[in-house]
């Protein structure tokens, strides 16, 4: 889900003339410092301070709007030290640590940016973008509740605000939230209709909400307004393909992918290769993804698994097995899944006793799966062991009835004999 992270300009306040200083200085140091390059705002605000003249209040200004303008030319350490010393000259300036605190987040300290936006609300509570600010950095942190709380608060210093709408209804969609979260996405949505994002969060909302054909539409009304939206296709395409329209989703996939490469794009086109049978296109959007993300394990089960069910390449799908097995060794659902995938390409290759240690392995991990227990069964029959077969099978059948099935559909049927009679 794309979150919509505000832009929201630095605040420069008047500073009072001094009798002996040109005004032009004050102008560009003062009210009007967004109109100016920021090397000429500095230049002005330091000619300010060298001159002389001003006391304690018209010093915090000067101060904090050379700050801002140092923000402005991207010296953020430059920035943070002269709203430092604003503070020191006025330290219940609300608006001054609302904009430290922006400064911090932009040098990537958010747990300081939130403290400067407590004290800033204290100071100055009806200043809305401090309220909207905190509430998007405590989204970005995972607050999902409290960023919820203070969005209101935005809404309602200013309700016809509609980033305000559209954050506060991400909030709502990571809490589950679905019909709020609606509702103010169509505020946001009737303030500013031709806003692509606001479609598209509402898409994700009616998404996680299981409302699959409004958020196909959702996207398109996206798409309508900005045509090379790419989460909007990406997100799109794989309702599409989830929802039987295989084709159609590849196609806007494909479309996404050729505006910006995206590895939960290629995955998702990859699964709707798979559904096609087309396990060379498949194999190669999975391979991609690995190399656009080489520090993730994501994608190794995949490449390992469907390999074997091509047939070919089985050395380069041991080698993704083995690299999945090594980096899911803390995650035991996901360390089962590819021991058993592992142990497919062992039975594969006759390799018996591999493949009932790897289904072994992948039952210590997990035991709620049927495919473990009868992979093993297999394993343990290959090898002689009869009886031990028998007992494995009765335990994955007692777990999931089909599993003997899809066992026979990977090229291992078994005798009904050695399986538990059907349950009455």
């Amino acid at each position: 889900m794309r979150t919509l992270v505000g832009v929201v300009a630095l605040l420069a306040v008047a500073v009072t003339a001094a009798p002996a200083l040109a005004q032009s200085n004050t102008d560009m140091c003062g009210s009007n410092a967004e109109a100016y390059p920021p090397q000429q705002v500095v230049n002005a605000c330091t000619a300010l301070i060298n001159g002389g003249g001003y006391g304690s209040a018209d010093l915090a200004i000067i101060y904090s709007n050379r700050g801002n303008a140092w923000k402005r030319a991207g010296d953020l350490r430059s920035a943070l030290t002269d709203q430092d010393t604003a503070l020191q000259y006025n330290p219940s300036d609300g608006i001054t640590y609302y904009n430290r605190g922006n400064t911090r987040l932009q040098m990537g300290d958010d747990v300081g940016a939130l403290a400067d936006y407590d004290i800033g609300v204290r100071f100055a509570p009806t200043h809305q973008p401090i309220w909207y600010q905190r509430g998007l950095t405590r989204y970005n942190r995972g607050d999902y509740q409290q960023s919820i709380v203070d969005t209101s608060e935005a809404i309602r210093l200013s309700p016809n605000h509609a980033d305000s709408y559209t954050n506060r209804a991400n909030g709502y969609i990571m809490t589950e939230q679905f019909p709020a979260a609606i509702a103010d996405l169509n505020v946001a949505i009737r303030l500013e209709p031709n806003v692509a994002l606001h479609r598209y969060n509402r898409g994700v909302a009616n998404e996680r909400a299981g409302n699959t054909q409004q958020a196909i539409a959702d996207y398109a009304d996206a798409l309508r307004i900005d045509p090379r939206y790419a989460s909007a296709l990406g997100n799109r395409g794989n309702l599409k393909a989830s929802n039987g329209d295989v084709p159609g989703g590849i196609a806007d996939l494909t479309a996404a992918l050729s505006i910006r490469e995206s590895v939960i794009d290629l995955n998702n086109r990859a699964y709707a290769y798979v559904s096609t049978r087309d396990y060379a296109r498949a194999l190669a959007d999975f391979d991609r993804a690995a190399v656009v993300a080489p520090n993730s394990h994501q994608y190794d089960n995949s490449r390992c698994w469907y390999r074997i069910m091509a047939n070919t390449q089985l050395d380069v799908a041991r080698a993704a097995c083995d690299r999945g097995i090594l980096g899911y060794a803390n995650n035991p659902v996901e360390l089962a899944n590819i021991l058993d995938s592992r142990g497919m390409l062992n039975l594969k290759q006759n390799r018996f006793q591999d493949a009932w240690d790897d289904y072994s392995a992948a039952m210590r991990a997990d035991s709620s799966r049927a495919s473990y227990p009868f992979g093993r069964g297999i394993a343990a029959l290959r090898l002689g062991r009869t009886e031990e077969a028998r007992s494995d099978f009765a335990r994955a059948m007692a777990i999931e009835a089909a599993v003997a099935e899809r066992y026979a559909g990977y090229g291992f049927p078994i005798d009904a004999s050695l399986l538990p009679p059907p349950a009455r």
